[in-house]
């Protein structure tokens, strides 16, 4: 992934790609000596560097990808999507850093079943990515909108609109389940809310 460096913003590549580095040698270090202090600490660090891209991509209005078709062509998102982007990476970068530490504390066991349990928060993250990554998908980087007229309106229609359409749906779908087990939780479980119940944890909600 390519950052937005300028001359002002060298300081935070500069941190950004430091943190990245060290928290990969700290997991490197545990492959082959076996710290596992070390090995969550790197994880942190390296998900800290994401959300620092994130965030920058945030304050920015603007991010870089490798393009999937071609290692030297690049894929760019601005404005709207750019911020999409960003906040897809944040949420990443949190949900990692939060699961690292509870499994360096031994609670993500009870954690996984409470959120088995009652999922809503779950369902409103999910929601929330189906929607920025909707965005994202229908507006596009600003390579899919070069070329005729033609083959950006085709390309809108065949790979873009349908796709995102689809993610608004599954959206959609994350946010109304995540409404109603909040705050109707026993509707929700009757109406088979309670099977995440029996496929992960093995038995019936009471």
């Amino acid at each position: 992934m390519k950052t937005i460096f300028g001359n002002k913003a060298s300081s935070w590549s500069g941190a950004v790609i430091g943190i990245a580095a060290f928290g990969i040698l700290l997991i490197l270090y545990d492959r082959f000596f076996g710290s596992y202090l070390l090995l969550n600490i790197g994880g942190i660090l390296f998900s800290i560097s994401g959300i620092m891209i994130g965030v920058e991509a945030i304050v920015k209005r603007k991010i870089i990808f490798p393009s999937p078709y071609h290692r030297r062509l690049s894929a760019t998102y601005t404005g709207v999507t750019a911020l999409a982007q960003g906040l897809i990476i944040i949420i990443i970068g949190c949900s990692l850093v939060g699961l690292l530490m509870l499994n360096y504390f031994n609670s993500g066991h009870s954690l996984f079943q409470y959120f088995v349990k009652h999922p809503g928060v779950p369902f409103l993250v999910l929601s929330l990515m189906c929607f920025l990554t909707a965005v994202i998908t229908i507006i596009g980087s600003m390579e899919d909108k070069q070329g005729s007229k033609f083959v950006i309106i085709l390309n809108l229609l065949t790979s873009r609109f349908l796709p995102g359409i689809i993610l608004i749906v599954l959206g959609t779908v994350f946010l109304c389940l995540g409404i109603l087990e909040i705050f109707n939780p026993e509707y929700f479980d009757s109406i088979g809310g309670g099977f995440l119940e029996v496929l992960f944890i093995g038995y019936l909600p009471k």
